[in-house]
């Protein structure tokens, strides 16, 4: 077969600086051929393990000692009294049989080795005593509320002196072994602000400050206009508010316990930083902080192992509260919206469970009504079977009208008495852990409410029993990722948490240069699914720049249609047509270019001729659009080739079998 200078896919990706690299035919090496993503956003897709992932999400914590769990080495010498050595013994202290005896009041033991300022954790074994007080101190700060009980024991606290000393107070007669002290976070990647403590692995704000207070990461700068992942967790909370900076108040704050995930576009370089205000008093946690890189491209691996290009237009999520569903925005009826420890198409914890209450009769589930649309909107969420192995995606406020999805087989069937559902629209695709993402596209025109999609999500009915159905509190169906756009189809997951989320649309171009490519005769080869039959041109081109002087592949404005072109001097010419079954499955099509002999071969078979003739321009990029920026390649793309010569039609039929 012919020398394919540009290959890309079939299995063999890569992205070098976030551009997506082809690879040579004839020895399958990635060279310097970069096709360059534009989108703006972030974005989300199917990973290889089938888990939904963000668009090339940075590896890099810009936090360091997220967790503040990392402890410096011990610095007490003999800490475990083997030895009557390294401690200094005063007024009757004494180190034997493995451990050091105070007796008597002015009674003590000690070692200089801490450092004015910092915090330390102080672990230490009360082996017995006569219940006689006594104290630990610094050398200038005395801790009399440290723990006297026989027993194994830690206390943290800032150093205000050198000292490590341990002093009865009164007529004691007390054992105390195995004393370790260790400095909290060792390496100060965090500055503590006033009211702010590091106990336990946790930073710890105690209240006492009405204003801004500040706990302050020397990681990484954040740099303005990037976009990042805020991740944090909140826990004992009491009052006041508290968030995570990633530049100058880019973050919503929060005030209750829970895990938060905040996206924020940097307005100042500055580095990361805890907020609390308002009296914050309260624990936060396992803080983590990446740059989301937008304009990368997402080789996605929905329904297959070998992953496709994806490139999406616009779309918006319509739902403020995606993934949380106990939140008020939402409705429930005889229902409990409970947080689980099942693992989400994320893999994260925590997606929510559906619990019908033990009543009898009436509606069982959570709604969302939404008004005012005009044109064709699509619903997508992704379910998993609990107890129950079926949901109901009701679709107006009236019994058993939706379509009852099948969450142990994977099928659905449809109960709706007007015509707000469009025709085969409903889908269900499996993912790993038994979820299923389940799709399916609604005309608002056509509701009881001109314009309105009143949702709801029904648990535990199969049939017409609504008013006979009692769940028992207990069993239910899982729930997570809730979707409404403006589109005839669905689009990849696009996260909300308490607003409405807008992905850009997405461009692929640039690659190769005029070295790469013959204007006088080759091949154009993809094997591509569209993500709908919506009659618009969507093509993939070899060009010099212009509109003008191209070589297309694309689906056509007619139904499931493939077409491929040639424009010279502005005109089209050499048109090659083909109607397929369904251009939302994959096909492979190659369009061969040569003057007096075009052809168009789609999955094994020559399907379209043209001789017309034309004179072509040096052709020196390969886009997944028109040529300019019009006609934009939006589907899915397994496979692209090039290649500098017309293929004979046996390899033409190999090439698209």
């Amino acid at each position: 077969m012919g020398k394919g200078i540009v290959k890309l896919g079939e299995g063999n990706w890569a992205v070098k600086d976030g551009n997506l690299l082809a690879a040579k035919e004839t020895n399958g090496r990635f060279k310097n051929t970069e096709f360059t993503v534009s989108r703006g956003t972030r974005a989300s897709y199917v990973g290889r393990d089938g888990l939904i992932k963000e668009s090339n999400l940075q590896d890099v914590n810009l936090v360091n000692n997220g967790n503040f769990e990392e402890l410096g080495d011990d610095l007490v010498t003999n800490g475990t009294f083997d030895t009557d050595s390294d401690w200094t013994l005063e007024n009757g202290a004494v180190i034997n049989n493995g451990s050091v005896n105070i007796i008597g009041v002015g009674s003590r033991f000690k070692q200089d080795v801490l450092t004015v300022g910092k915090t330390y954790k102080l672990d230490y074994q009360v082996v017995s005593t006569n219940g006689e007080s006594f104290r630990f101190q610094d050398g200038v700060t005395a801790f009399a509320d440290i723990n006297q009980a026989v027993g194994y024991h830690t206390y943290y606290f800032e150093a205000t002196g050198v000292r490590v000393q341990f002093q009865a107070l009164g007529d004691i007669n007390a054992r105390i072994d195995n004393v370790s002290v260790q400095q909290v976070d060792p390496n100060d990647y965090w500055t503590l602000g006033t009211g702010w403590e590091i106990i336990d692995g946790t930073a710890v704000a105690d209240g006492s400050v009405s204003g801004n207070n500040y706990l302050i990461s020397t990681g990484t700068d954040s740099v303005v206009g990037k976009t990042y992942k805020v991740v944090f967790t909140v826990s004992d909370y009491v009052a006041g508010n508290v968030r995570v900076r990633a530049g100058q108040f880019a973050s919503d704050n929060v005030n209750a316990n829970g895990t938060y995930t905040q996206y924020q576009v940097s307005t100042s370089t500055e580095t990361v930083r805890v907020q609390g205000s308002s009296s914050f008093e309260g624990k936060i946690d396992n803080i983590s902080v990446q740059e989301v890189k937008i304009n990368t491209p997402r080789i996605d691996f929905t329904d297959n192992t070998d992953g496709h290009l994806l490139l999406e237009p616009q779309s918006t999520n319509l739902i403020t509260y995606s993934k949380d569903l106990t939140q008020l925005y939402w409705t429930t009826a005889n229902l409990d919206v409970e947080t689980s420890l099942v693992i989400a198409p994320d893999g994260s914890s925590y997606a929510n469970k559906l619990v019908p209450d033990d009543g009898i009769g009436g509606f069982r589930g959570l709604s969302r009504i939404f008004n005012s649309l005009s044109g064709l909107h699509t619903v997508s969420f992704f379910a998993k079977k609990g107890e129950y192995n079926y949901i109901m995606l009701r679709t107006r406020n009236s019994p058993n009208t939706g379509v009852m999805f099948n969450l142990d087989n994977g099928t659905f069937s449809i109960n709706i008495d007007n015509d707000i559902l469009v025709d085969n629209s409903i889908y269900m695709a499996a993912l790993p852990n038994d979820w299923y993402r389940c799709e399916l596209t609604l005309d608002p025109s056509e509701a009881t409410t001109v314009g309105q999609l009143n949702l709801g999500w029904n648990v535990g009915i199969t049939g017409d029993e609504e008013n006979s159905f009692s769940g028992d509190g207990v069993s239910g169906v899982y729930l997570w990722g809730a979707q409404v756009e403006a589109l005839p189809y669905a689009t990849s997951y696009i996260p909300t948490s308490g607003s409405t989320v807008t992905r850009d649309s997405e461009t692929c171009t640039g690659a190769g240069s005029s070295a790469d490519f013959n204007s006088e005769e080759g091949v154009l080869y993809a094997e591509i699914a569209a993500l709908d039959d919506n009659q618009t041109y969507r093509a993939i081109s070899l060009n010099d720049g212009t509109n003008n002087e191209c070589v297309r592949l694309r689906f056509n404005t007619t139904s499931n249609t493939i077409n491929g072109l040639v424009r010279d001097g502005g005109a089209g010419i050499a048109q090659t047509s083909y109607q397929v079954s369904d251009i939302k499955q994959f096909h492979k099509a190659a369009f061969k270019y040569k003057s007096g002999d075009c052809q168009l071969w789609i999955d094994g078979v020559q399907r379209d001729t043209s001789a017309d003739t034309f004179t072509l321009s040096t052709q020196t990029q390969l886009n997944f659009n028109q040529g300019t920026s019009s006609d934009i390649f939006y589907g899915k793309c397994k496979a692209i080739r090039v290649y500098k010569e017309a293929l004979s039609d046996t390899d033409l039929q190999n090439l698209t079998s």
